[in-house]
């Protein structure tokens, strides 16, 4: 599918390969095992609720565009971007480096929904194996005369990106002056229990993730001045 919404400098979003496998699984732009270092390789990969490892900053599969064309990866400290530079004969292959002036960290989002990489004239975003798999490496190659499934991409932003910290609210009835009993993450456990609901508890916050889940604020070690509460 031809990609219309070419994305603003600033806003996170995934990049869909427009090849599903024979399953019908939908693939995008990933990090080989979230590495946030220079040389990590970007790679095909499903979006994995183990990937999650903290806030958007830290999000294996979520890019932006900065002011200089660079597509910015939203783990580490995001001063690591695509970078198609990584040279092992026949092929260039693209993978995470810290941001500099080199065209090879310029990119341009076409819109028959290629990428085209700026070092060299017709060299765009490619699935070098040709189709949908896992760990699939991405490189840059010579953009076909006829569109190319493996050289298509479709940006798609995530519903949830910043989600509030929240309380998981229980239905239960309580007594009128009795606080409302909310999911509580027991102490020095995994157990999520009822319990009366308190101010600015870590292990009362709750916030649902791009990819659906729901993730506890003591596990990011972090501290919520303000909250919402959900019915539960």
């Amino acid at each position: 599918m031809a990609n219309s919404n070419v994305p603003q400098p600033g806003q996170w979003f995934y990049i869909q390969s427009s090849l599903t496998d024979s399953s019908g699984n939908n693939y995008l732009v990933t990090v080989a095992g979230g590495g946030a270092y220079a040389g990590a390789n970007v790679l095909l990969g499903r979006l994995q609720p183990n990937s999650y490892t903290g806030l958007p900053w830290r999000y294996n599969g979520l890019w932006k565009c900065d002011d200089d064309g660079r597509i910015v990866s939203a783990i580490g400290n995001q001063n690591l971007v695509m970078d198609a530079s990584s040279y092992i004969d026949p092929n260039t292959w693209v993978v995470l480096n810290s941001a500099n002036g080199n065209s090879s960290q310029q990119w341009t989002f076409n819109e028959d929904g290629t990428i085209s990489n700026k070092s060299q004239n017709g060299l765009v975003l490619d699935i070098q194996v040709g189709n949908a798999q896992s760990a699939a490496w991405l490189n840059v190659d010579s953009a076909a005369q006829a569109p190319s499934a493996s050289q298509q991409w479709s940006i798609v932003y995530p519903q949830v990106f910043a989600p509030q910290w929240s309380y998981i609210q229980s239905g239960l009835p309580v007594g009128p002056n009795d606080p409302p009993l909310v999911a509580t993450l027991q102490e020095g456990t995994n157990n999520v229990v009822l319990s009366p609901m308190q101010s600015n508890s870590s292990n009362q916050l709750w916030q649902i993730t791009p990819d659906g889940r729901i993730l506890s604020a003591r596990s990011e070690e972090r501290r919520v001045g303000k909250e919402c509460r959900s019915r539960w």
